[in-house]
């Protein structure tokens, strides 16, 4: 048998009652928290749910979890848009910032590939991409040392990084 979650906007013990009458397995209240996820997908868990724990886990893994809540609650009430608007604006601005990266190793031209670090290093950390983030920050130091040498597989890691922190940003707007 597969596990059927039912997903409701509250958490009323008679919606509880008639998604579990009309055949549901369990149930979860959205916004679904990463940890009550977790337990559903171990509770019912099979080989699929497994997989798809470990991969969510590495996901999960990349972002700063008290960073995503902080963002979460900063629209509060009166803009609760405001946390997907910020992940949108990062993930369309950061493709470009990183090939500005990557022309500044290309180029030789440090001044721009501390620059460009520079302005990734905190929009990664605002989004709780903190490993990310620190990979900016090796990238603006090689930059200010001149050290070209260093810069080129730090900046090849953050492009691999960034796919990474991209899913799991994603995931967070689903």
């Amino acid at each position: 048998d597969t596990p059927i979650i039912a997903l409701a906007m509250d958490a009323m013990e008679d919606k509880r009652k008639v998604c579990l009458e009309a055949g549901m397995s369990d149930f979860l209240v959205k916004p679904v928290q990463y940890k009550e996820l977790q337990a559903m997908i171990h509770k019912w868990g099979t080989t699929p749910a497994d997989e798809f724990s470990s991969e969510a886990n590495e996901l999960k893994n990349l972002l700063d979890p008290e960073v995503i809540a902080g963002l979460r609650e900063l629209g509060g009430e009166d803009d609760p848009e405001l946390f997907g608007e910020l992940i949108q604006i990062f993930l369309e601005d950061a493709p470009q910032r990183i090939g500005d990266l990557n022309d500044a190793v290309q180029s030789g031209d440090m001044e721009a590939l501390e620059r460009a670090a520079h302005t990734m290093k905190s929009s990664a950390a605002n989004l709780g991409a903190m490993s990310l983030s620190t990979l900016f920050r090796q990238i603006e130091a090689a930059g200010k040392s001149r050290d070209l040498q260093s810069a080129r597989p730090l900046v090849e890691r953050a492009d691999a990084e960034f796919v990474k922190v991209r899913k799991a940003l994603e995931a967070e707007l689903t």
